[in-house]
């Protein structure tokens, strides 16, 4: 036996045999990735098994994933366990409902992490006008047409502008930087 063989053994899981080439002449079964854990169904009325690269559905990651023929054999192990197999089945079955379930939590995961990173640069933009000795008259949601001069990146920092933060500074109508620097201070054009 060679040190990957009882590598791959060793990494065995319980309740899973090895998957051969005749797994793929057309019956449905479920197996899990040896390195990722990811459960993985192959329905042969889904998938094309004659070709060097096929793909598996995650139920894991609520997507496709292709993997080389080679490498399903060598990673992947069938499950046996009659709970988990009935329990992985059912979730298959439902995986259109299970998707949509699952890219609603990402785009809200998606929200609140651009609300979180607006705040800080919110934040960020009252201790620069602090800093300046400036008044804070607020921040105000940029909308598709807000094109406010040609600054292409910041005064302050020097990185390349966008409006990540959707604000634009009530007083000066300049777009927020990430490290809260808005057009307030700068020196005048030449």
């Amino acid at each position: 036996m060679t040190t990957k063989d009882s590598v791959v053994r060793a990494r065995r899981l319980p309740a899973t045999e090895d998957l051969t080439d005749d797994d793929f002449a057309g019956s449905f079964w479920i197996g899990k990735h040896s390195a990722d854990q990811d459960l993985l169904v192959f329905d042969p009325n889904a998938v094309d098994a004659d070709g060097e690269i096929i793909a598996l559905y995650s139920l894991t990651q609520h997507r496709a994933r292709s993997f080389r023929r080679s490498t399903l054999i060598e990673r992947i192990r069938i499950i046996t366990d009659a709970e988990e197999h009935a329990r992985a089945k059912e979730d298959y079955e439902k995986r259109d409902l299970l998707r949509a379930t699952h890219e609603q939590e990402l785009e809200a995961a998606r929200a609140e992490r651009l609300e979180r990173q607006r705040a800080a640069v919110v934040g960020a933009h009252r201790r620069y006008l602090e800093a300046l000795e400036l008044p804070y008259d607020g921040v105000r949601e940029t909308d598709a047409d807000h094109r406010p001069g040609r600054r292409t990146k910041c005064h302050s920092c020097g990185i390349a502008l966008d409006d990540f933060a959707r604000a634009v500074c009530v007083t000066c109508d300049g777009v927020l930087c990430s490290c809260g620097a808005c057009a307030c201070g700068r020196a005048p054009r030449r």
